[in-house]
């Protein structure tokens, strides 16, 4: 028998390791009854080994590492998706279209009248300044105004136009709007 302590050769009946002194006790299953040796040849005595110790090691992947990965990898993913999309946007020419338009009277000003020409635009392209261009027509006479606001992609906001040239009643006035990525 050896000891499981300094690996020391002992009867199998001693009760104490002849070698470091020791209790040796009963031999349990966890124990290696040899001495320990090398492919070149026995080493001599060792101390004693654990039956796990000679078990092939495991590393397994716990439940948490995975969990961790995925989220990783998913905040990759997503972080990869938004730089596309900003490039797309910083790289595409806005794309204006108009969603709604009318002309009110906008003075806050009693018995006065201003005509507000406006538009609710749409922005389809990508970041960028889109001009609105309006024309008003009031008794043969024609006035043409533009304003320009930049937009981000697929945002829709209201751009509105002024005419202090207008008259309350002038008769007949009619105004068109069109709208185009400004500088484009």
């Amino acid at each position: 028998m050896y000891c499981t302590n300094c690996g020391g050769q002992n009867k199998d009946n001693a009760k104490f390791c002849f070698s470091c002194g020791k209790p040796l006790g009963t031999l349990d299953a966890t124990v290696v009854d040899k001495p320990l040796s090398t492919s070149t040849g026995a080493l001599g005595p060792r101390k004693g080994v654990h039956i796990d110790e000679l078990k092939p090691k495991k590393n397994p992947i716990s439940t948490s590492t995975w969990i961790l990965g995925v989220i990783i990898g998913l905040i990759i993913l997503y972080l990869i998706f938004n730089w596309g999309q900003s490039a797309y946007r910083a790289a595409a020419a806005p794309s204006p279209a108009i969603v709604s338009k009318g002309v009110e009277n906008v003075s806050r000003v009693p018995l006065a009248y201003d005509a507000g020409v406006w538009a609710e635009i749409r922005n389809d392209g990508g970041d960028g300044t889109i001009a609105m261009e309006a024309t008003f027509t009031q008794e043969g006479q024609t006035y043409k105004k533009s304003e320009t606001r930049y937009f981000k992609s697929l945002e829709t906001a209201r751009m509105e136009i002024v005419f202090k040239e207008a008259k309350e009643f002038g008769g007949v006035s009619e105004a068109s709007i069109n709208v185009f990525p400004y500088g484009k």
